[in-house]
């Protein structure tokens, strides 16, 4: 019984040799505006992202699919509701933000990182187009960055002929223990 095991999965391994596993990788691409950029008025801030070529950390080729994408905006509050209490102008700050020329919505800003799923956008063509804008009130706009995973989708290279007569070897010597049941 363990010398037909033995024999199948030689066999299995000569012809199959081993296939490689499509993993998630991560990958983030940053834009940090010069300096912290006060956002006040209807006047947007754009920001291109080329996820092809302008990554921080991975390596997305064009064929490559993008499995989750974030769009992160780094904000800060000019100064805490408390001491605007009189002052609607500073209480109440809204950003709108588009990518794409998709309205992502309005939300209140703060202190903090707002962040947006864009995986629709981002696996359309690997390009980026977001913008912001202040729709009320006021407030800093510390930085921009794109993360999320892709699936590598280069095709393997192929496989040589040493390879392929390494890999037949263990083939046929399975098929021949397991004909003569001597592995």
């Amino acid at each position: 019984m363990k010398k037909t095991i033995i024999s199948i999965l030689m066999f299995a391994v000569g012809i199959l040799g081993v296939q490689s596993l499509a993993l998630a990788v991560p990958f983030t691409a940053y834009v940090t505006p010069q300096p912290h950029i006060l956002m006040f008025g209807n006047h947007p801030r754009n920001f291109f992202f080329d996820l092809d070529a302008d990554m921080s950390q991975g390596d997305i080729n064009p064929g490559d699919t993008i499995n989750s994408a974030y769009l992160d905006f780094l904000t800060d509050d000019d100064a805490p509701w408390k001491d605007y209490m009189d002052d609607w102008y500073h209480i109440y700050e809204y950003a709108r933000v588009y990518v794409d020329g998709n309205n992502k919505g309005t939300r209140e800003i703060n202190y903090g990182t707002y962040s947006y799923y864009i995986r629709n956008e981002a696996n359309d063509d690997h390009r980026v187009n977001a913008s912001i804008s202040c729709y009320s009130g006021d407030f800093y706009l510390n930085g921009v960055s794109i993360r999320g995973d892709y699936t590598d989708n280069t095709p393997d290279a192929p496989v040589p002929e040493p390879m392929t007569l390494l890999l037949l070897g263990p083939a046929l010597l399975g098929l021949i223990g397991l004909k003569r049941g001597k592995v």
